[in-house]
């Protein structure tokens, strides 16, 4: 009996997999809040539109992560290439610090999640006051949507964030922070007389760097930067009026008034709780 002939097996063709349509997907997504964003600041009438007939919830995510992002790169800019440090060894002498220590993942942490409570007080201040305005007005309430439609609004604190760190890197002059030696450094010396003089050099020390931060925050060029800050902030607060306007459906004078509510009420508390200086 003959053999049988073996036939030939097939190969099969690579198979892109799910991975590739994962990606693809993901891609498509990101293009899609990208342009969205870009909408928000160039287009903000065409954006709140859009927003309001077809809310998304992925990107706020993406929005908050990104303004967080650049928050923590503008402080690291400025601790790490605007801060020089010193330590008081005397009242005459200040002893300038090759480096600083660098940020730790605690400090990072620390200073992400102050930021990120911040801006979810923004967010839900905003989107209460617009909530129960439109309640009591009678227009169109949906809770969800003001919320995704504020933050949406945030985009315009990527472009502030970005330019905040530019303005950090080129233009900013060091700020001089003052400190005294570690106490479990003096300890080690078994000296009480250096630790009471080190403690009377820590008045000195906050003395000297709330004087040079004032110093600072009087240079023209850092005057420039926070009324550039201001600026972007008053812009996220004329956005309240288009997102008042689209989602709530109020005619336009009451979507005006409602809209900038929230920067009444910012005006006030920082009018009553602000101390002079």
């Amino acid at each position: 009996m003959k053999k049988l002939s073996k036939k030939p097996r097939r190969r099969k063709k690579p198979s892109r997999g799910r991975s590739f349509f994962i990606i693809q997907a993901i891609v498509l997504w990101f293009k899609e809040v990208s342009r969205r964003m870009g909408l928000v600041i160039v287009h903000p009438f065409r954006a709140f539109s859009e927003i309001a007939e077809n809310p998304d919830l992925g990107g706020p995510v993406l929005v908050l992560a990104i303004v967080t992002a650049l928050d923590l790169t503008n402080r690291y800019v400025l601790y790490t290439y605007k801060t020089k440090l010193y330590v008081v060894k005397n009242p005459q002498w200040y002893q300038l610090q090759a480096g600083l220590p660098p940020m730790n993942v605690y400090t990072l942490y620390t200073l992400a999640m102050t930021f990120i409570i911040y801006m979810a007080y923004m967010v839900f201040k905003s989107v209460l006051l617009y909530y129960l305005s439109a309640w009591l007005l009678r227009g169109e309430r949906s809770f969800t949507n003001l919320l995704i439609a504020t933050v949406y609004s945030f985009s315009v604190y990527i472009l502030r964030k970005a330019v905040e760190i530019v303005f950090a890197l080129y233009f900013l002059p060091p700020v001089n922070v003052y400190t005294t030696v570690r106490d479990d450094i003096l300890v080690l010396s078994s000296s009480a007389t250096l630790l009471l003089l080190n403690e009377n050099y820590k008045h000195i020390a906050l003395a000297l760097s709330e004087a040079s931060r004032r110093t600072w925050e009087n240079l023209p060029v850092s005057k420039v930067m926070t009324y550039m800050a201001y600026g972007f902030d008053l812009w996220v607060y004329l956005l309240g009026i288009l997102i008042v306007y689209y989602i709530t459906e109020l005619p336009k004078d009451k979507a005006v008034v409602v809209g900038i509510l929230p920067l009444v009420l910012d005006v006030f508390l920082r009018t009553v709780f602000t101390r002079p200086s």
